[in-house]
């Protein structure tokens, strides 16, 4: 029984060392970092229709640091196009020469913002290296026979029917 329970010992330790003895990339693939990236335009037709939300895009990377294909997961259909073109465009970090390709997920979010907030403040916003925030106003309301206080309630509506961003 000592000696069953002594080689179940011996033969755990030689496979823990064997484990730590691995390096750190062939234990776990790193995650691509984005090196240089393009911010996406909001699309006119989306902001018309005044379509927002987030947009997904999965993004297999090559070890030169290459984006090489693009799939987009979820997204509005207005917007998914402008996302995984803006997608294909980012490089990431190299990773050893021949090794297998990455996958890393980037997220866009399309915001529709009110008029309130300043123009200077509808800045992207970088939540993380990989998630994205694009705010605009609505698209100018266009009211050519309405009073000035009309005007005014059609500026501070947004896009009617959606939720006002802050």
């Amino acid at each position: 029984m000592r000696r069953n329970l002594s080689i179940c010992l011996v033969i755990t330790l030689w496979a823990i060392s064997a484990a730590v003895a691995q390096s750190p990339t062939q234990r776990v693939r790193l995650k691509p970092q984005p090196v240089t990236t393009k911010l996406p335009a909001y699309p006119p037709i989306a902001r018309a229709a005044c379509a927002q939300g987030a947009v997904a895009v999965l993004v297999e990377v090559d070890w030169n640091g290459k984006v090489t294909s693009t799939d987009v997961l979820y997204g509005h259909p207005l917007l998914t196009r402008i996302a995984e073109n803006t997608a294909r465009d980012w490089t990431f970090d190299a990773s050893e020469e021949g090794s297998a390709p990455r996958r890393e997920v980037i997220r866009f979010l399309f915001e529709i913002a009110p008029f309130e907030i300043p123009e200077k403040k509808l800045k992207p916003i970088w939540k993380t290296p990989i998630d994205l925030q694009i705010r605009v106003h609505p698209p100018e309301p266009s009211c050519d026979d309405c009073s000035e206080k009309r005007r005014k309630e059609l500026r501070r509506g947004g896009c009617p029917g959606h939720p006002v961003a802050q």
